[in-house]
């Protein structure tokens, strides 16, 4: 059985297909997917699975001309979430309702630590230097 990929991640592929200086023909030739496919996928006719999509996303990525975040901006967003998580686990101590415990460490495990976890990986992917450097000094 195929996976389907993430709808707002489809949303945000079809975007960058129609900002693409490149038709679909071309781009669905260069990542691999069948022209048939692609083309109506991006008339919003059908999905792609998860692999289909990391394939679409892989080429479209290496082509996407806009600059990644200036590494103080990543920076400064993972420390602003690292700290809001401190924040959210003085405050679940401080919580005797176990409903309202749990609300708050649902939030914490569904939003903040992912989004800190990408903001990361997003780190390493464009300041791989950076991360190496982070990684010594914190030892």
């Amino acid at each position: 059985m195929t996976t389907r990929a993430n709808p707002v991640y489809l949303t945000r592929l079809r975007r960058l297909i129609h900002k693409s200086a490149q038709n679909v023909h071309t781009i669905a030739r260069m990542s691999g997917i069948p022209t048939p496919v692609l083309h109506r996928f991006v008339k919003g006719e059908r999905g792609l699975n998860a692999d289909t999509a990391e394939k679409l996303a892989n080429y479209l990525e290496l082509r996407d001309n806009t600059e990644p975040l200036p590494a103080r901006v990543v920076l400064d967003l993972i420390a602003h979430i690292t700290k809001g998580i401190r924040h959210l686990d003085e405050q679940i101590e401080r919580i005797p309702n176990s409903d309202e415990r749990e609300s708050l460490e649902a939030i914490r495990r569904e939003y903040m630590e992912p989004s800190l976890t990408d903001l990361k990986r997003l780190l390493g992917k464009h300041y791989p230097d950076l991360v190496e450097e982070e990684t010594t000094n914190g030892k």
